[in-house]
């Protein structure tokens, strides 16, 4: 997929849903996204050029929707190189964007183009930058690839009836790949995501519940977390206890979503675990719970060994410095008692004693 200006144009930090949404799919495995050398320019010299004039302009509010398009809702206005470093970073290792070297196209080839005003140039005889990303559309087609332009210059790339203009389809009719002209990015996307979502927003979330997912899964952190004992909710304390496993029930569960001013997601999450545990009570310590499956009672000491039904609510931070991580972890067992007593601290009486007491 080739990014064109007048896409980029609407979202010159590109912090919006439809880049969250890639960041968050992952996409590179069936969508490879490249951005012509001079579509990153123009963004660079836009991004600039409209910070000037909003100095300019006398202490004028800049409209809300110009600063969202900006992104000073989320980051201080940014120099001119500050900005460059700023959007390679986001393309190279937020997004997964190719930034393209510079086409190789000879000057006469461009200007027989602009002469005889064949597309992208109009009837003016302006297109000089368009040409130069239909330059890199065609030598990716030539190369294989079935190239989606998203771009709204219908002057530049299209034809009557909105589609790619029948003299550009005929440069591209004997290339290896393929091209088709989009002009709305957001309706394209949702429609050709693995998963149907109802509109953008919802699609947002649905990546960000796969990517975590998908991060849990085939990684140790499932099999980190755990309980403290104070989270087991026992009444009264034990002499010391012995978690034996902590294993994941299957449920995934968002349950809140927080959108802040900052553009940062914050989501709820539960997820359900079967806690294996061993606490070991003095007699007078010990009140039976449904967890407990076996008692053993020796000298002094009495053992409870059972299975503990527990959820872990997990606080997750998408779009900070990283596509998402996890901010706090609280455990509750899944029958509703409260937190309870800790382990039993001889320079601490109270913890001896029934929670409450």
């Amino acid at each position: 997929m080739v990014l064109d200006t007048t896409e980029l144009w609407r979202d010159l930090t590109c912090v919006g849903l439809r880049f969250q949404l890639i960041e968050h799919l992952g996409v590179n495995a069936w969508l490879h996204v490249v951005i012509p050398a001079v579509v990153f320019e123009e963004c660079v010299a836009h991004y600039s050029r409209t910070l000037n004039v909003a100095h300019q302009s006398h202490g004028k509010v800049l409209p809300q929707s110009e600063r969202r398009r900006l992104g000073l809702h989320i980051l201080p206005p940014l120099s001119p190189r500050a900005y460059r470093e700023y959007l390679a970073d986001r393309f190279d290792c937020r997004l997964g964007f190719t930034l393209l070297p510079w086409p190789e196209v000879s000057h006469a080839d461009v200007v027989a183009r602009a002469v005889n005003r064949i597309q992208p140039f109009n009837r003016k005889g302006s297109g000089y930058r368009d040409t130069l990303v239909w330059m890199d559309v065609c030598r990716l087609a030539r190369e294989g690839k079935d190239v989606v332009l998203i771009s709204n210059d219908k002057d530049a790339f299209a034809g009557p009836d909105g589609s790619l203009s029948p003299a550009l389809a005929e440069e591209v009719a004997n290339a290896k790949g393929s091209v088709e002209l989009v002009p709305e990015f957001e309706p394209w996307l949702l429609r050709v995501l693995p998963r149907a979502s109802a509109g953008i927003a919802e699609a947002v979330k649905d990546a960000q519940d796969s990517e975590l997912f998908e991060f849990c899964m085939p990684s140790d952190f499932l099999g980190e977390i755990a309980p403290t004992v104070v989270d087991l909710g026992f009444q009264r304390s034990p002499w010391f206890v012995t978690i034996d496993e902590v294993d994941w029930a299957g449920e995934f569960l968002r349950v809140e979503t927080h959108l802040g001013s900052d553009g940062r997601y914050a989501a709820t999450y539960d997820l359900d675990f079967n806690v294996a545990i061993a606490a070991h009570f003095p007699p007078l310590n010990v009140v039976n719970d449904e967890w407990a499956l076996e008692r053993i009672d020796s000298y002094g000491l009495v053992t409870l060994i059972g299975s503990m039904r527990m959820v872990a609510r997990l606080i997750v931070v998408f779009g900070a410095d990283v596509s998402f991580m996890i901010d706090d972890i609280e455990w509750r067992r899944a029958d509703g008692v409260c937190t309870g007593a800790d382990v039993y601290n001889p320079n601490d009486g109270s913890s001896y004693l029934s929670v409450g007491s």
